[in-house]
């Protein structure tokens, strides 16, 4: 199976994998043949890419560190969460039928208690616990040899991300060693992190060129707004609110929206520690995982980038925006290629032909096995065969973009 872009479906493919609405309903199921109105169907719920059948390996199913399934339900439960809490946020704000000018207005307004949830409102945020209590689990079964991200719907998008930023922060949290009961304070906040973003104009926040500075001053309200709302959920912790508040914040105190600047490092010293000064540990964690979720991942518009790219700008990022050391421990601590990346293969006898992960070691992240697939002319291999890449260090190996179509010779001869 391969990932393809949904502007390039044609009738005829053949789903993969099942697509499921956030609910869990499915919207697709796996097996299904595509025609024009399937195809429309999915450009107007605005799903960027699904998995296509191949008839090359389809029998190579793309693994993740959490499931499918505990994605689903916790993204699901943090919906709920995120629109019950904007149905109660705009009747506890309003007056006389005019909304607060400003966040600290709406502070204001809201008072300084928590917000007084409904039975349903408390079951709903009680789930997204469980959730996030599923995601620490599974990250501390399983290890990092799946995918963090998933295949996501634009029109929630926000919850998608957000449930991989957790996953991704609590893969971190436990390569530096936190017990468990802070994975799960750090999963929360992770989850709840884009919060204050669920209140700004989807024009803003998929509008692919630059923002003016009216439209860039609404974004930085977002970390602000989070706290706002998150400190006044019934939680056990602040922490969550102050990682919505920090997680755009810089290493080098260029960030928003208070200019707070970081140390680096994993380890810091009691002063750093209370230095108010400083952004939390917590915060640089989510910050790191808010931006590799946020590259890997398909946009409305953009496809997500290849994992080499990822990992250059996140190397990149390291020192002036993102911690060094928690960038160093993700690039250290995934794989590269997790099984079902289809990728290109260079030197050696394999020069020039594609090729899918069919196993990713924790021993060997950048050198997985992998099935060579597809001759440098573009057409199936008439007897595939596996290559243990850490046993040819001759050849290098280079991710496809995600949603880069297979030579049509191949799928033809493969019989899609």
């Amino acid at each position: 199976m391969y990932l393809e872009r949904t502007e390039r479906l044609r009738p005829g493919d053949v789903v993969a994998q099942s697509i499921r609405a956030l609910d869990g309903t499915v919207l697709l199921a796996e097996g299904t043949t595509l025609d024009e109105r399937l195809i429309s169907t999915l450009a107007r719920r605005r799903i960027p890419a699904i998995q296509l059948r191949d008839g090359l390996a389809d029998d190579i199913v793309p693994e993740r560190t959490v499931s499918e399934e505990t994605r689903a339900r916790t993204a699901a439960s943090l919906k709920r969460v995120i629109v019950g809490l904007q149905h109660r946020t705009l009747a506890a704000t309003t007056d006389d039928g005019e909304r607060p000018a400003g966040i600290e207005e709406t502070a204001r307004r809201l008072g300084d208690r928590p917000l007084p949830l409904s039975e349903q409102e408390q079951r709903d945020l009680e789930g997204l616990q469980r959730g996030i209590e599923s995601i620490v689990d599974e990250v501390l079964q399983g290890g990092a040899t799946g995918s963090l991200t998933s295949l996501k719907s634009h029109s929630d998008y926000t919850f998608q991300h957000s449930v991989d930023v957790a996953i991704t922060s609590t893969l971190l949290g436990h390569l530096i060693g936190l017990p468990r009961g802070e994975l799960r304070t750090l999963a929360l906040g992770a989850a709840l992190h884009d919060l204050g973003k669920t209140y700004i104009d989807l024009a803003i926040l998929d509008k692919p060129g630059a923002l003016d500075p009216e439209e860039r001053r609404e974004i930085e309200r977002h970390p602000r707004l989070g706290f706002e709302l998150v400190k006044r959920l019934p939680l056990s912790s602040i922490l969550p609110a102050h990682i919505a508040l920090q997680h755009h914040e810089r290493q080098d105190g260029t960030g928003y929206p208070n200019g707070l600047d970081g140390t680096n490092s994993v380890m810091r010293s009691t002063a750093e520690r209370l230095d108010r000064r400083r952004m939390l540990l917590v915060a640089e964690i989510c910050a790191v995982a808010d931006v590799h979720s946020a590259l890997s991942s398909d946009r409305p518009y953009r496809p997500g980038m290849p994992p080499e790219r990822v990992h250059a700008i996140l190397e990149d990022m390291a020192g002036p925006h993102l911690n060094t050391e928690m960038v160093a421990l993700l690039l250290a601590g995934v794989p590269l290629y997790t099984v079902g990346t289809w990728v290109e293969l260079a030197g050696g006898t394999a020069d020039g032909w594609r090729a899918v992960v069919v196993t990713s070691r924790s021993s060997s992240l950048e050198r997985p096995v992998v099935r060579v697939l597809v001759s440098p002319d573009g057409r199936a291999a008439s007897r595939p065969e596996e290559l243990d890449l850490e046993r040819h260090p001759e050849i290098l190996i280079r991710g496809l973009p995600p949603g880069d179509p297979l030579p049509e010779r191949a799928l033809e001869h493969a019989g899609r």
